[in-house]
């Protein structure tokens, strides 16, 4: 604002800010307190959005707590109190509800906390917000409740608030939740595969026909052999495009790489996933070539992260026995690429065939 520009010109030893807010409506309004009192400490306002504004990150906020919470929201005293025990958490949600999409999970009309707080975001927005939310709630049984419900779903439409009401449960919410998690993570493919294969006409292949998937972020894990290979293919093609790597490409750090001699010591496993917790929570797809101990880690840390696998075999050796020791990638292949999973096992798997279940996958 200017008054924020005419205040930063003026020179002084000691400088100070009062803020009339317990937290700041906006991360834009932190910066530029910060940046009055300790100027450059969080960095230019460019360099602050891009780290902290703008994010593809999927979040989940339990704004009542769980069994496993020390201050969960039960009774009805501790309903009632929640504006007075929870401010941040209140403050915090109104601003996603403004910025952000959300989706709703384990809500019921007789909820006062979360209609309070979407009715100070109408309030906020003069009704205007443009913003579109999502809630799923299971259908009440009785008929009086069902008309409440009916009633209460008609107005959150006020709020750009959109109920899906779920009939069959729990397991189609849990088929849900999956793919939204996935979605979440956008067109994301990290490649994994030995280090000493960097000659790979396969991976040279594959990185060039994965520049022709829309949109695809490819995930390089500072790797040698396999991963570079697909990497600086998939790197050079956009580049001749004219397209901007960065909004191609993400690269994270790999221990293994800082050293020659550290190829596939035991010691450094343990910060191999500590390094790749990051990159994976980030991919939707991991291609694994065959690989060795490192690889085999990567693709466990990719199942507990909830990340597809989409194996190669080359025959039938280790890594073709170790990868089919978990049952969930071939029920996994089975569910969005049959044909894949049957070339797969007759160690048949080309580069057109990786692609096509890739897009089978993406769409």
């Amino acid at each position: 604002t200017a008054a924020a520009k005419s205040v930063k010109v003026i020179h002084s030893q000691t400088r100070y800010a009062l803020t009339g807010t317990p937290i700041e409506n906006r991360l834009s309004e932190l910066w530029s307190i910060f940046d009055y009192l300790m100027p450059g400490f969080l960095y230019g306002y460019d360099s602050f959005k891009k780290e902290f504004e703008t994010t593809d990150d999927c979040e989940v906020l339990k704004i009542h707590g769980d069994i496993y919470s020390n201050d969960i929201i039960i009774t009805k005293n501790d309903y009632e109190d929640f504006n007075l025990t929870h401010p941040v958490t209140i403050r915090r949600l109104e601003q996603d509800l403004l910025t952000k999409s959300l989706l709703f999970i384990g809500y019921s009309y007789k909820d006062p906390n979360i209609q309070s707080i979407i009715n100070n975001v109408r309030q906020l927005t003069d009704g205007k917000s443009q913003t579109r939310h999502y809630m799923i709630l299971s259908p009440e049984k009785k008929k009086n409740s069902q008309k409440l419900q009916k009633l209460w779903i008609q107005d959150l439409e006020r709020y750009g608030i959109h109920v899906y009401l779920l009939e069959n449960g729990f397991p189609e919410l849990a088929e849900m939740l999956e793919k939204i998690c996935l979605k979440s993570k956008g067109k994301s493919v990290f490649v994994t595969g030995s280090h000493y294969d960097a000659s790979n006409e396969m991976a040279k292949k594959l990185g060039k026909k994965l520049h022709k998937i829309d949109d695809l972020i490819l995930n390089y894990g500072h790797s040698d052999g396999i991963g570079k290979t697909v990497c600086s293919s998939y790197a050079q093609k956009c580049v001749k495009s004219s397209e901007q790597l960065p909004a191609h490409i993400r690269i994270f750090a790999n221990p293994y790489s800082l050293c020659d001699k550290w190829d596939n010591q035991d010691a450094l496993l343990g910060q191999l996933t500590a390094f790749r917790e990051d990159l994976l929570g980030k991919t939707q797809i991991m291609i694994a070539f065959p690989g060795k101990k490192g690889t085999l880690s990567e693709v466990k840390i990719g199942l507990k992260k909830g990340v597809i696998i989409v194996p190669v075999f080359y025959e039938d050796d280790d890594f073709k026995a170790e990868i089919l020791k978990f049952p969930e990638i071939t029920a996994t292949l089975e569910k969005y690429a049959n044909f894949y999973l049957e070339k797969l096992l007759k160690n048949s798997v080309g580069v057109d065939d990786i692609i096509l279940c890739l897009e089978s996958i993406l769409n």
